[in-house]
């Protein structure tokens, strides 16, 4: 009887070191668990605070897009006014070309 007692105790001590040593495992894995957990997260805030910084840079350059297709469109029109303007004085300088000759011809025959 005594015997058995002491098996059934050593048992007992065996069961119970047993589930220590689970418990510290599972604890040990935990542990692990929530450091990756822990180094993702922050893996995760990087990459979001960069794709943030992306996507202001993005709306930074649509809005400088947007302000060189404004100038773009005003230059074009000014050019469209340049031209004009010089067809307009190239029809001038010719009239007066034309009269310059004319009058040297003109003047040409008095000398």
């Amino acid at each position: 009887m005594l015997f058995k007692n002491l098996t059934k105790k050593i048992d007992l001590i065996k069961e119970a070191t047993s589930a220590e040593n689970d418990v510290n495992n599972l604890e040990t894995k935990l542990n692990d668990l929530l450091e990756k957990e822990k180094k993702a997260n922050k893996r995760l805030l990087n990459k979001k605070k960069k794709i943030d910084g992306i996507k202001s840079k993005l709306l930074n350059l649509n809005k400088i897009d947007k302000k060189l297709i404004s100038d773009i469109k005003l230059l074009k029109t000014q050019i469209i006014e340049k031209e004009s303007n010089f067809s307009l004085l190239e029809k001038k300088w010719n009239k007066l070309d034309i009269q310059e000759r004319k009058l040297r011809k003109y003047f040409s025959e008095f000398s």
